[in-house]
């Protein structure tokens, strides 16, 4: 048990420390079956028959979440309600009588990988279990205790998510002590109230976005030039040998930056930094594969890589290690150049030349 602490506090606080990502509040209903045990206490019954048995199981959460790619510590709460009987009728031929039990909760998250496709968790808390025993004249309406733990996956669509959990829930029974009871929960909730992360690319010209990837542009058509009025006006002549002095007008070098660089810009100025070192973490070199392959199918691109930071030194630092994760990656040399800059939202920003 005690190692089973140290580890989460060690989780806890690299989920605090390490750089974070906005994550948004989110809230789940759900529903599942509660298995209560036969010996509960809670209502104060004298016979078996007239305790609350398992039933079905409703309720709501809400959640607050913050950490960073790895893992994500949070806190949240949650109603639920039993809406079960007492005796059912089976064994006994005294009636049953509606005995819901109603809960409030509240609990510690820690939520893994926040950014894959299933995300695990495990959470534990307390709180209290009240019976509205007033529907039965054996039992009385009463509040105990409870504490809890529990695990589970998160399956997130955009800001929709599904929740499922298995809960194992310690009652007070006869006798003084606990119990375990157990819950299955099957969630439905939205994110809300939070925002992603958006890169903001330096303004370009209209002109300067082509309709589609950019491959070699077609040469800029000129202009006819005019002789003087009295003669009509003519094209200048194809150079050949016998006019070596006419320059002809050649294809402009194709300088226009692709439609798929300006993801691959926003994607690569999102790259992570270890606090307060130049190395790239494993998730940010990831983001760089994108921006690495639209500069191989693209030779031509030229951009520069700007580290921000109050230490424009470590500023400096950051941005050359972009560049040569990039070089590493098949990136000519040529077409990469790096600065440093004021302190700003990323530590990298991404731009053409």
């Amino acid at each position: 048990m005690i190692s089973f602490v140290r580890w989460g506090v060690i989780v806890a606080l690299v989920a605090v420390a390490a750089p974070t990502s906005a994550d948004p509040l989110q809230w789940t209903a759900f529903f599942g079956a509660d298995k209560l045990p036969t010996t509960i206490a809670l209502g104060g019954a004298t016979q078996p028959e007239q305790r609350p048995l398992t039933g079905p199981l409703v309720g709501g959460r809400i959640a607050w979440l913050h950490g960073n790619h790895w893992a994500a510590l949070g806190v949240e709460a949650e109603l639920t309600l039993t809406p079960t009987w007492t005796g059912y009728g089976f064994d006994s031929r005294r009636p049953s009588y509606f005995a819901p039990v109603a809960g409030y909760r509240a609990a510690v998250i820690l939520r893994l990988v926040p950014e894959w496709p299933v995300q695990p968790h495990v959470l534990g808390g307390g709180g209290g279990a009240t019976l509205l025993g007033s529907y039965s004249p054996y039992i009385h309406a009463e509040t105990a205790g409870v504490t809890f733990w529990g695990a589970g996956i998160t399956v997130p669509a955009n800001r929709w998510l599904v929740r499922i959990d298995g809960r194992e829930v310690w009652v007070p029974v006869i006798g003084g002590s606990h119990e375990a009871s157990w819950e299955i929960q099957i969630g439905v909730g939205r994110a809300f109230g939070g925002s992603s992360r958006v890169i903001e690319l330096p303004p370009r010209p209209l002109d300067d976005v082509c309709p589609q990837d950019c491959g070699p542009q077609p040469a800029p058509t000129t202009a006819p030039t005019t002789a003087p009025t009295t003669t009509p006006t003519t094209t200048a002549p194809p150079p050949d040998d016998d006019h070596p002095d006419i320059e002809m007008p050649t294809a402009a070098p194709p300088s226009r930056v692709p439609l798929a660089a300006a993801t691959a810009f926003a994607t690569a100025s999102a790259v992570d930094f270890e606090p307060g070192k130049a190395r790239i973490t494993d998730a940010g070199k990831l983001s760089l594969e994108k921006l690495a392959q639209v500069l191989r199918d693209y030779p031509y691109l030229k951009i520069t890589v700007t580290g921000h930071d109050a230490d424009a030194d470590l500023a400096k630092k950051r941005a050359e290690a972009v560049k040569w994760n990039l070089v590493d990656q098949g990136v000519a040399q040529d077409q990469i150049e790096t600065a440093s800059g004021e302190p700003a939202k990323t530590a990298i920003t991404v731009a053409p030349q």
